[in-house]
């Protein structure tokens, strides 16, 4: 008996060694659920083709969502902005990406731009993401986007 707790005792003292406070592990597995930024992208895009409101919903981190107020309407603001037909769209630019890491935690975000050409004017879609966050889970995902003009005015956010 005395061997085998001795036995499990350097097992897990071997894991936590390798695995300090479980960041890793948790960073590993928010970085492989993360579906990369031309797969949010396409998303994003049927998403505004389709006026589909409850899907750009469903891509906000749960932070996003708890301290927001009125999130699908701010949403089809969004969609009602973009005047005509759109007629392409496309990733456009990369922005920002943004890497913290220590001992016991791991932060990642990135953002890009999504271009959209309509038959009355273009828009450029500015996406923020948060890809790793082991001290608050609940910020993964979708932190907000805002819609520009061609001469970088706001038009309309969602946060």
């Amino acid at each position: 008996m005395k061997t085998i707790n001795s036995i499990v005792l350097t097992i897990v003292t071997f894991l936590l060694t390798i695995f300090p406070w479980s960041a890793s592990l948790e960073a590993k597995y928010q970085q492989l659920t993360y579906p990369g930024e031309m797969v949010v992208t396409e998303n994003i895009i049927e998403a505004v083709k389709n006026k589909d409101a409850k899907a750009i919903e469903n891509m906000l981190s749960y932070s996003t969502k708890k301290s927001s107020d009125g999130l699908l309407e701010q949403i089809e603001k969004l969609f009602n902005t973009i005047e005509g037909d759109i007629v392409d769209a496309g990733w456009y630019c990369g922005g920002h990406d943004s890497v913290k890491k220590d001992y016991a935690s791991v932060e990642s975000s990135t953002s890009w731009g999504i271009m959209f050409e309509t038959t009355e004017d273009n828009y450029l879609l500015h996406v923020c993401w948060v890809r790793i966050d082991t001290i608050k889970p609940e910020n993964v995902g979708m932190t907000g986007i805002t819609l520009f003009d061609m001469d970088r005015n706001i038009l309309t956010e969602v946060y």
